[in-house]
């Protein structure tokens, strides 16, 4: 009996544990992507706000040469491109984490899915002691 109730504190203590990991690891992803959500809003501001820019400039110059355009046009694909491989390697650095996590997760459970089995293993064979001993005392 009391390897029982021994058995069911350390499960609940690891189911415990657990939860806690768990919501760490889900805070710290969302805080991860809050910032990464904040810093790909912030250069697609300064990104809109460049090609507004170039926008204007080339507008205010009437004497703006089909060069001009060629250059203006070829500085604003380097600077989407720019943005668009920021993007892509931020996503890529959540998506390893991401996955990370769920490995880590996935672990973990396994683990306490062990010493679950474990615990109840002794719980059963505890059991079978405290029958065989309450038999042998009435048998016997």
């Amino acid at each position: 009996v009391e390897a029982a109730e021994a058995a069911r504190l350390a499960t609940k203590s690891e189911a415990a544990a657990l939860r806690e990991i768990v919501s760490k690891q889900t805070e710290m992803l969302a805080s991860e992507i809050e910032r990464m959500r904040h810093a790909n809003a912030e250069r697609a501001d300064q990104l809109s706000r460049y090609v507004d820019g170039v926008v204007e400039s080339v507008k205010g110059s009437i004497s703006a040469t089909p060069k001009d355009a060629v250059v203006a046009s070829e500085q604003l694909v380097r600077q989407v491109e720019a943005l668009r491989s920021e993007t892509t390697e931020s996503n890529k650095a959540l998506e390893k984490k991401l996955h990370a996590t769920d490995e880590d997760l996935r672990l973990r459970h396994r683990r306490l899915e062990e010493k679950l089995e474990l615990s109840s293993v002794a719980v059963r064979k505890d059991a079978e002691r405290s029958v065989a001993g309450s038999e042998r005392r009435v048998g016997g």
